[in-house]
């Protein structure tokens, strides 16, 4: 019976014989990304994380969920749309996640223009993510670069990420 050893450097053995290593297709992640994608994301927002803003406790869990946990990338949260802006102005950050509607003094609208006023936050790459009707022209006249309206598939928010980051990331 032939016998199959590793050889230590990827390829196998068979019968004393070195067989070259089979080429694997790209892997794809269970995100819809495909896996070098997914690291080059990582390796991103490890130095420059995402910022996710929005009110609701369950949305940021569900980017927490998806983005940290399933991901692997870099995440900070807060519900609070002030607070992102300051966030932004202390450090570097790759892509702010937002919502729209808020129930503090400032909502996503504002944050995404006073965001994209200053010359030390308009490169920052914004996505709009809601279930506001009728905002995307909105959120585009505000500086948005991309918008999704909420319910969404994850692999969307995944694909609009890349979308946003893949220049950098690479």
């Amino acid at each position: 019976m032939p016998s199959f050893s590793p050889a230590g450097d990827g390829s196998l053995q068979h019968n004393g014989q070195v067989l070259p290593p089979q080429e694997s297709p790209p892997s794809t992640s269970v995100t819809g990304l495909a896996t070098w994608q997914v690291e080059a994301l990582q390796k991103l927002t490890h130095t420059a994380p995402l910022l996710v803003t929005d009110d609701d406790l369950m949305s940021r869990r569900f980017y927490r969920a998806l983005l940290a946990d399933t991901c692997g990338l870099t995440l900070i949260e807060t519900g609070d749309p002030t607070e992102a802006l300051k966030i932004c102005q202390a450090q570097a950050v790759s892509l702010v996640i937002s919502c729209i509607i808020k129930p503090t003094r400032m909502d996503g609208l504002k944050l995404v223009s006073d965001l994209r006023a200053s010359a030390e936050t308009r490169a920052i790459p914004l996505m709009i993510v809601t279930a506001a009707l009728n905002t995307r022209e909105l959120a585009f006249e505000a500086g948005a670069d991309a918008y999704l309206s909420k319910p969404c598939h994850p692999n969307e928010i995944l694909q609009e990420i890349w979308r946003l980051l893949r220049s950098r990331a690479l």
